[in-house]
């Protein structure tokens, strides 16, 4: 169907807005979300270089790299628990506390 056509019908023309549920509250989110993980990812791979420059033997670098893979997947498995446990809505909460805290912590 047209616009003109939804118009006519008395219908609004469904917009994007409207199609994928945002609201400021969403929209604050995930720029949030997105901003983080941009700086995140910005230093992080730099790190063994910096680590390198250090001094640091590559034992230590590869364990470094092993211990961030496994700090990884723990987190996704735990968000995962609590989305089945609690909802989604809880599980998003949390996340977000977390992700904040932590990188006001480190930052």
């Amino acid at each position: 169907m047209r616009a003109a056509d939804d118009m006519e019908a008395g219908r609004r023309p469904l917009r994007l807005v409207d199609y994928f549920a945002l609201n400021a509250n969403v929209v604050a989110v995930s720029l949030t979300i997105a901003l983080m993980s941009f700086g995140e990812n910005l230093w992080r791979k730099f790190l063994p270089k910096y680590l390198e420059l250090l001094g640091a033997p590559i034992r230590i670098i590869g364990l470094f790299g092993t211990a961030e893979d496994l700090l990884d997947g723990l987190y996704q498995g735990l968000y995962r628990f609590h989305g089945f446990s609690f909802g989604c809505r809880a599980a998003m909460a949390l996340a977000v506390g977390h992700d904040v805290t932590c990188g006001c912590v480190r930052g």
